[in-house]
């Protein structure tokens, strides 16, 4: 299974290594100077080479947004389609048939200024 970073050129990352690398970077308080906000797009890969020729529709994403000043973020996920079924046999029951998105019952002023 590959975390494939999506964006104008897409990132596969092939080993818990490179993937906690990149999030180290991502997160890394030089690199949250530099930027007021940060979106993220993963999809799960089952098949780098098949991804690699295919540019068929995403069957799934994770979706993560953060407001570096407020401290705020959200997340988007959804997989739909074999993905879905695979999953939900994984884990036992339907988790993958819903979209989930983050809710904070007591969301930050700051975090209310606009969308991420």
């Amino acid at each position: 299974m590959t975390l494939k970073v999506l964006g104008e050129t897409p990132l596969y990352l092939e080993t818990s290594s490179e993937v906690r690398e990149y999030l180290d970077t991502v997160f890394a308080e030089g690199y949250r100077l530099n930027k007021a906000h940060i979106d993220l797009t993963f999809q799960v890969i089952w098949d780098v080479v098949a991804d690699k020729i295919a540019r068929s529709a995403p069957d799934n994403v994770l979706s993560i947004g953060i407001d570096f000043s407020s401290e705020y973020g959200g997340l988007l996920w959804y997989c739909d389609g074999m993905l879905s079924h695979r999953v939900s046999a994984e884990v036992g029951h339907d988790v993958a048939n819903h979209a989930w998105v983050s809710l904070n019952p007591n969301p930050s002023a700051l975090g209310s200024q606009g969308p991420l």
